[in-house]
Formats: structure tokens, C-alpha cells, sequence
């Protein structure tokens, strides 16, 4: 027997002796007994505090294997608002109307019998009809066999907290709503019911613009609200987005155009809703048809340029569509230009383009004063001779001017554009060397062309091999400082016979004979040089321009040929601005795209030349790491007459602001036109306003003025 932490030694040997012991043994639980009732009491008084602690703070409740309440405590009567004889017997899990679906309980009941703690929220209604939420831990207790015999479950009543939870969440939800109504693009949620969809919600300050307000769109599907057409195209983008990823388009409704994103919205591994936003991109689109009508539209007559015409003809080709291509030029027409300026030109065109569209025929502009026509083999060629019988008034002037045309036919003449171009332009040429006013079709005997082309040639080898060549540099101005920052590189041929001939004339001959790659080297060259010179003269920033025929992209090693000028006359690659055709974009892009690229890494400037009178192209100011925009010169013409023109390039400019480029108008010959382009915020200029081209030792002197 212990007795103060000792053992005490009872002798059972001697019976007599057992009184004495057992007095003994009565005296030490006695004393023992004594000594731990202090603790003992303070012990219960404590236990009987935690009760009444957990009493009133909690809910308690006993029941069967079953979940049948067997006991409750004081706090539980009080929260539900029944009496303790009103709630043994009934089920734990069956108090108040089910605010859940059945499968919650079914979770519930077998999570129990299963030997695991429940732990979650349940919402319940008092006795009296109001609601009360409760934070529930249900502990389930098993018998020796393991098998669930009796649940207790401890609850806290959680109502206020949730109460201040919904008040902050209809806060929160009022002022979502609010942003999104101030917002000032379109918001919107889609559900989708097994084939349809539905919406939810349409948010945003273009909402309530286009009247898609909630009494109109809540629970209703895209056919009930947009047209039949429109709505099966939405519902294609929807079940995209309900396929898991996001999804944008394009889509013109309320007479605007919309551009769309969809997002899905995922819930336990399933997309249970998804969310548009739209803003209205009309503006957006409006630049676009503008610049892509100048991609295929010449900017002085409004007709289809030469890229629609390669197109057409593909397109043509492709259905197996006989057809005539003719081309026309006008008689003499630089006569005109020369005598009368380029005004009155420029009008003579415009009249001559109205004329041809009155045939109602496909026509096109090509460019200076040729024209193109596609009809059908049984229609006459000579009806086109007859629009040119009247003569064209201007400026109460009456010019009378003829045509020549040239006809290639498809097949019979070629089986793709090019050749057919190809054998047109050769048989427009017969028809001058006949004495113009007249047309030729092809025939493979027209070698007149060829042979001048062949002399041609011949003459341009000997003029690399006896310098005849000599280059021009036209000022490019600062519009802020009117300051003169870079020159134009621009070649000059002497002959020895014939004196000038203009690039015009030698330029295309050399593209097509593969001479323009040693002619536009040599340019390089001296360019190069010339610039290394007016540097160690103290023009260290001067830039220099250069014109690049597209024969260079196609050839991998450009790029290190300019590299090596480059170090070779110690100019920075900064300072060089290569000059390309928006047709040497089109020539073997994906060499065109690494050389391009390559030059771009080493420094050197990249321009577009004649930005809009050819082939211009979004797709190619994207892809391609472009630096500036020359626009053509033939914008800058009517400048000051026409608001279409101006608007176009008040369009030119703001594009290439908005891709981080910079912009030079050329051809600038009055100072109305260069206010105007100061207005809008032009870069540079060059033109004759300022300065003609000029040999390097005139621009010197006027270097050391405005440099």
C-alpha cells in the first residue's frame, strides 16, 4: 500500500495481527481521502464551469447510430427555438425545412458511419420562421466492433457572422455592378442549357447604348434578341468557349462592328458559364477599309491597282476563264505633263479613268498613265478607242490625246499573270513602235522589245565598267527644327553619247537583267563613302537613304555585304536607312523576312518607298520590322484641294504613329503643303520646296547652313 509515495509493508503471516491492519489501512485512506478532496472539488468546480461554458457558447447534441437526437443542451433549445421534449426522437439532420439538396445529408450520414468527423455549415430555420446558420463538428463514436453507435455533434451558432458575410457581399456585388456599368465597353455572362444558351448578364455603358438592358436580355437566348443569322454565328463562338478556351472574334451588329473575347469560367474541372467583353471597334474598322481600299486602289483615280489585277487574273486563271488582258497608255501623255504640269495631268487621268469605267468592264490603273482592261475574247478592243475620240478639258483647255493597247489572251498566251503581263507590256510596246494610236496582240515574233532591252543591257555593263554613273542627294528636313537630317541617295546616269538618261528608263532594264544587284551595290558603296566624308566633316548624325531593289532580298548574303560597307567606312548602322518597294515584300518573303530582320538587328533603318500607290498592306507593316513610311508624292499633289487626299494622309500618318514609325512625305513642292504636314504631324519631308537633288559638293554649303 502506497503511503506518501511509499510502499507500506503488510505482514500476512500472523492472523492476530490482521485488526491492527486493517485500523491501519482505514487510518491511511482516511488521511489520504483528507488530503485530495480539495482537489477533487476544485476539479468538478472547474469541469462544471467548462460545461457551463460550452452550454452557453455552444450547441450540443446526442444521438443514436442512426442520428436520432437522444440528448440536447440548454444553448441547442434556445437556437432552434424547441423545447427538449419537442426535439428528442427526431432526426438531427431533419430539423427545419432541407435548404440543401438530399445528397448533402445523404454526405453527411455517410461520412458518419463511415467512423469519420463531419465538419461544415447547415442553415436551418427557428421554430418561429427566421433562419440561423450553425458551424458543425459531428463526432461519431464506435463500439469495440468499430461499428457507429452514438454521434455527438458540437455546433456554434454562426448567423451573425453570415449576416455581415451577404451585407458585404451585396456591397461588394453593388459595386461591382456599378464598375461595370460605368465601364465603357459591353460585359457579359452565358450559361448553357443543355443546346441553348442564355444570358445572364449584360453590364457596360455599351449595354444600355444599344439597349440590351436586364428586363430585355436576363434568361433570354441570342434568337430572342438578335437576328436569326447572327445568333447561330454567336452560338458557334459559344461553344467554342464552352469547349475550355478562350475565344476572340469579330461580329457586326447594331450596324457597328464589335471585336469579342470569351473566357470560360470553371467550376469543379467543368466550364459553368463563360465571360464576354466587347468594345466597339467601328473607327478602328473604318481606318482599316481605308487602308486596305489603298492597298488595292490607286490613290489618284480610285481604281484597282496592279495587286488587284494579280489577283483578278489568279482568280480567273483558277476557274479556267478565258479571257483578254489589254493594256492601255496614253499617247504622248508626258508631253502633257512637261508643258502643262502635273496638275492638269494628274486631272487628265482622273477623266481618263471615268471614262474607261463607263465600259463597265474590269479596269485598272497601273500607275503614270497605263491602264488596264479585262474582258471577255468576244468583246471589241476597239470600242476602248472610241471613249479617247472626245478630247479632256481642263482648266478650259481641250487636250486630245489617243491610245495605245496591247492584248494578251488567256490560255493562249500564257497561263499565269505574270506572263500575261508580261506579253501584254510587250505587245503595248509593238503598238507604239507602229505609231501608237493602235493595238497588237501578242505574237511570239515581237522581238523589237527584246532587242532594245538586249542594247540596253550591254550599254548598262559598260557603264559600271566606266563610271558613268553618278549619284544626287535630295535633303530630308526635320518638320520640327526644319533642320536638315538625312539625304536620299539618288543615281544618275551620264552616257557618254546620249547625256542623261533618266532611272526611269534604265531601271526596270536592270531590275529584270540581274544588273540591278552590282548597279545597287556601287550605290551602296558610295553612298557609304560620301556619308563617312560629310562626317569627318561634322555632320556625325547626318542619316543616309538608299534605294534597294528587291533582287537584293533574294539573296542571303545582302545583309553581310552591307555589314561589311558598313565597317568598311566606319558609319554607323544606325545612320543608314535602306529604301525598299512594297513589290519586294511580295518577292520571296521568307528570304525577304530574314534579311530584313538580320539588317534590322544590326541597326540599319528599314523605309517603305512610295507607301500607298502600290501594294500597301497591313499584313506587311506587321510582319515585317519596318521603321518608316515614305508616302508617295502623288498625295501630296492635291493636297490642297482635295479633303480626300488629306484624309488619307492624315490616316498614313496616325497608322504609323500608332506602330512606332516614322513618317516622310515626299514630293513636297509648296509650303501650303508643308504647314499642312506639320499640322498633322509629320516627321520629315523632301521635295523641291526645300531642295532638288543635288550633287555632293552643292549640298555641302548647304549642309553647313541648316545642318
Amino acid at each position: 500500500m502506497s503511503k506518501g509515495g511509499c510502499l507500506m509493508e503488510i505482514p500476512l503471516n500472523n492472523p492476530s495481527t490482521m485488526p491492527e491492519i486493517l485500523k491501519k489501512i482505514e487510518e491511511e485512506w482516511n488521511r489520504q481521502y483528507t488530503n485530495m478532496m480539495p482537489d477533487i472539488q476544485n476539479s468538478l468546480c472547474q469541469l462544471k464551469d467548462f460545461v457551463s461554458a460550452v452550454d452557453q457558447s455552444l450547441l450540443l447534441a446526442v444521438t443514436d447510430e442512426n442520428g436520432v437526437i437522444t440528448d440536447v443542451n440548454t444553448s441547442f433549445c434556445n437556437t432552434t427555438g424547441y423545447s427538449k421534449l419537442e426535439i428528442l426522437g427526431e432526426s438531427l439532420l431533419r430539423l427545419g425545412p432541407d435548404y440543401n439538396s438530399g445528397c448533402f445529408f445523404e454526405i453527411i450520414q455517410k461520412t458518419i458511419q463511415s467512423g469519420e468527423v463531419w465538419e461544415g455549415e447547415i442553415k436551418n430555420r427557428h421554430k418561429e420562421g427566421s433562419t440561423y446558420w450553425l458551424k458543425a463538428t459531428i463526432l461519431p463514436f464506435c463500439n469495440k466492433n468499430g461499428s457507429v453507435y452514438k454521434w455527438i455533434a458540437v455546433m456554434k451558432d454562426i448567423t451573425k457572422e453570415k449576416r455581415k458575410e451577404e451585407q458585404w457581399r451585396e456591397t461588394i456585388q453593388g459595386d461591382f455592378y456599378k464598375i461595370l456599368n460605368n465601364m465603357e465597353s459591353l460585359v457579359f455572362k452565358v450559361k448553357q442549357h443543355e443546346d441553348s444558351y442564355t444570358y445572364t448578364l449584360f453590364a457596360g455603358k455599351l449595354a444600355e447604348k444599344f439597349g440590351l438592358l436586364p428586363e430585355k436580355t436576363q434568361g433570354k437566348t441570342p434568337f430572342a434578341i438578335f437576328a436569326k443569322e447572327d445568333a447561330h454565328m454567336l452560338q458557334s463562338y459559344y461553344e467554342e468557349a464552352f469547349s475550355g478556351k478562350d475565344y476572340s472574334f469579330e461580329i457586326y451588329l447594331f450596324d457597328t462592328y464589335f471585336y469579342v473575347h470569351l473566357s470560360p469560367v470553371y467550376h469543379d474541372g467543368c466550364v459553368e458559364e463563360i465571360v464576354g467583353t466587347a468594345v466597339e471597334i467601328m473607327e478602328k474598322k473604318r481606318t482599316e477599309q481605308q487602308v486596305h481600299h489603298m492597298t488595292y486602289h490607286t490613290a489618284l483615280t480610285g481604281l484597282p491597282n496592279r495587286r488587284k489585277l494579280l489577283e483578278d487574273l489568279s482568280s480567273h486563271i483558277a476557274k479556267k476563264k478565258s479571257l483578254q488582258l489589254v493594256m492601255i497608255d496614253l499617247d504622248q501623255f508626258k508631253h502633257i505633263n512637261d508643258s502643262s504640269g502635273h496638275k492638269v495631268g494628274d486631272e487628265i487621268l482622273r477623266q481618263a479613268a471615268e471614262r474607261l469605267q463607263k465600259t463597265q468592264l474590269l479596269t485598272y490603273h497601273l500607275g503614270a498613265d497605263e491602264f488596264a482592261i479585262v474582258m471577255d475574247h468576244k468583246e471589241a478592243v476597239r470600242s476602248l478607242f472610241e471613249l479617247f475620240e472626245d478630247p479632256f478639258v481642263c482648266e478650259q483647255i481641250a487636250f486630245y490625246l489617243t491610245i495605245s493597247a496591247g492584248v494578251s489572251q488567256y490560255p493562249i498566251h500564257g497561263d499565269t499573270p505574270v506572263e500575261l503581263l508580261k506579253n501584254v507590256d510587250t505587245a503595248l510596246y509593238s503598238a507604239k513602235e507602229k505609231g501608237r494610236n493602235t493595238y497588237c496582240v501578242y505574237e511570239d515574233k515581237m522581238n523589237e522589245y527584246l532587242t532594245e532591252k538586249i542594247y540596253m543591257i550591254n550599254n548598262l555593263r559598260k557603264a559600271l565598267s566606266n563610271d558613268e554613273f553618278e549619284l544626287y542627294y535630295q535633303p530630308q528636313v526635320c518638320l520640327k527644327t526644319n533642320k536638315i537630317i538625312g539625304v536620299e541617295a539618288l543615281i544618275r546616269w551620264n552616257h557618254p553619247d546620249e547625256g542623261l538618261i533618266s532611272p526611269a528608263k534604265f531601271i526596270p532594264v536592270a531590275e529584270s537583267s540581274g544588273l540591278i544587284i552590282p548597279i545597287g551595290e556601287m550605290v551602296l558603296e558610295k553612298a557609304l563613302q560620301q556619308l563617312k566624308m560629310w562626317r569627318n566633316q561634322g555632320f556625325s548624325e547626318l542619316r543616309m537613304s538608299v534605294n534597294i531593289a528587291a533582287q537584293h532580298f533574294n539573296q542571303s548574303h545582302f545583309s553581310n555585304t552591307v555589314q561589311t560597307m558598313l565597317e568598311k567606312t566606319q558609319v554607323p548602322a544606325k545612320q543608314l536607312e535602306l529604301e525598299l518597294t512594297e513589290n519586294s515584300l511580295l518577292q520571296n518573303t521568307g528570304m525577304t523576312s530574314n534579311t530584313l530582320h538580320t539588317l534590322r538587328r544590326l541597326g540599319v533603318h528599314l523605309s517603305i518607298d512610295d507607301f500607298g500607290i502600290g501594294y500597301s498592306s497591313l499584313s506587311y507593316l506587321r510582319h515585317f520590322p519596318l521603321t518608316t513610311l515614305k508616302i508617295d508624292k502623288s498625295f501630296m499633289n492635291n493636297i490642297n484641294e482635295k479633303e480626300k487626299d488629306r484624309a488619307l494622309i492624315s490616316s498614313i500618318i496616325h497608322l504609323a504613329g500608332s506602330l512606332d514609325m516614322k513618317v516622310i512625305a515626299e514630293g513636297v513642292e509648296t509650303k501650303e503643303t508643308m504647314h499642312f504636314l506639320k499640322q498633322e504631324k509629320c516627321d520629315e519631308m523632301q521635295g523641291f520646296y526645300f531642295s532638288p537633288p543635288l550633287r555632293a559638293p552643292q549640298l555641302d554649303q548647304m549642309l553647313k547652313q541648316y545642318y
